[in-house]
């Protein structure tokens, strides 16, 4: 189906692939999806680790507007072993991952504050104060 829309679109799979990448990478992250991932990092040529790190605010921001904590922590332990399984010997931990990309994923999640969906918003604020405190621990 993949190949009959890039045909239609007169692109090729891997050009698809990787302009789509913004939209595709965090449900399939917060789905914990690695044989998709796989799939998707083969035809960008690419790591599954690096598109997230590539793509790590959208894909936080994403995780951390799921309803329920026991989603948003099942999705960043599973990113957590992903990264730490790419890295090899070095140690990573869920402050490393959000400060390395603080800045475009508070700006993400402020803009979710402003959603019409009160309990959106609500969401939002309480994910804004965890990766402000994130930031400060150590």
């Amino acid at each position: 189906m993949l190949t009959e829309a890039c045909h239609f679109l007169s692109v090729t799979t891997p050009v698809f692939i990787t302009a789509t990448l913004h939209f595709t990478l965090p449900p399939l992250f917060a789905n914990c999806d690695s044989k998709v991932l796989e799939q998707v990092a083969n035809n960008a040529s690419k790591k599954v680790s690096s598109l997230f790190l590539n793509r790590s605010h959208d894909i936080l921001a994403y995780i951390f507007l799921l309803k329920g904590s026991g989603q948003t922590n099942k999705a960043l332990s599973f990113i957590l072993q992903l990264l730490r399984n790419a890295a090899d010997t070095a140690s990573i931990d869920i402050q490393s991952v959000i400060k390395s990309c603080m800045v475009p994923l508070l700006a993400r999640l402020v803009v979710g504050m402003g959603d019409e969906i009160p309990e959106k918003a609500e969401l939002v604020s309480g994910h804004i104060m965890y990766a402000s405190l994130a930031n400060h621990l150590e």
